[in-house]
């Protein structure tokens, strides 16, 4: 599951018990002190996000930010799937070093990566594209997945991240002066997931009760759970059914 796929809207929605007095939510993030220190950060960031999406956005910006998130949803699924692909091979490949100076190469920050703004995902990409030698490239098409090889992967992410700069790119250029930029909008998003990753890391380091952790957490989980299933539905209605199962070929985790 991934927060990023929250739209403002339900982020707003899922943070306002949390920082709204007298809620039953805040009251018991009041009383766990690891939980406590993160609420002026919550507040922070919740106002942050209310105020942008009380400003009013031309229904052109608003098309480009919903195809610019869709973009990034399947930028982040491409990082984490070539992340943990690289990973799995390393760990049953003699060529484990190599594999992994290839995933350290690409993704030098692990999966922080999905983390960063539009603009620093599609350069950071950009970077790695042009800087990407024959022999990187060689070693990535020897390791298949099914029908797909890392390469194929790796140039899909390439592909995904420059689209993802190019309608920035757009919307920056849309935007009117009095407006919210996409980059406001953005790192508002941004650091929403961040306070919230935080908060959910916090409680399960101390362990909530199964009570509270309902309480503070089941509407995020349902919220993440329709999230992924947009997602999906996005995915799946934009590919052509199969007419016949794909054969499933050996994993290869021999490096030329």
């Amino acid at each position: 599951m991934a927060l990023k796929r929250l739209s403002m809207e339900e982020m707003i929605q899922i943070s306002t018990p949390w920082v709204t007095a007298g809620d039953a939510a805040s009251e018991a993030l009041g009383k766990i002190p690891l939980l406590t220190a993160l609420l002026p950060t919550l507040q922070s960031v919740h106002g942050m996000l209310f105020g942008l999406r009380a400003q009013r956005l031309d229904p052109k910006t608003q098309r480009l930010a919903q195809e610019a998130s869709a973009l990034d949803a399947k930028h982040d699924e491409l990082v984490r799937g070539i992340h943990g692909a690289l990973t799995l091979l390393a760990s049953l490949s003699e060529a484990s070093d190599e594999i992994l100076r290839l995933r350290d190469t690409l993704l030098p920050e692990g999966l922080s990566h999905t983390l960063k703004t539009y603009r620093g995902e599609a350069g950071h990409a950009a970077m790695v594209a042009a800087q990407l030698d024959t022999n990187a490239k060689a070693s990535l098409k020897s390791l298949t997945l099914n029908d797909k090889s890392l390469m194929d992967l790796v140039q899909a992410w390439f592909d995904t991240a420059k689209q993802l700069g190019e309608l920035e790119e757009t919307r920056t250029r849309l935007n009117p002066p009095t407006g919210p930029s996409a980059a406001d909008i953005n790192t508002a998003r941004l650091r929403w997931v961040r306070t919230v990753n935080a908060i959910l890391a916090n409680a399960e380091l101390i362990g909530v009760d199964e009570a509270t952790d309902h309480l503070l957490f089941a509407a995020l989980r349902a919220a993440e759970k329709t999230a992924d299933n947009r997602a999906r539905g996005s995915e799946d209605s934009a590919t052509p059914a199969a007419t016949s199962p794909s054969p499933v070929q050996p994993v290869s985790t021999t490096a030329s």
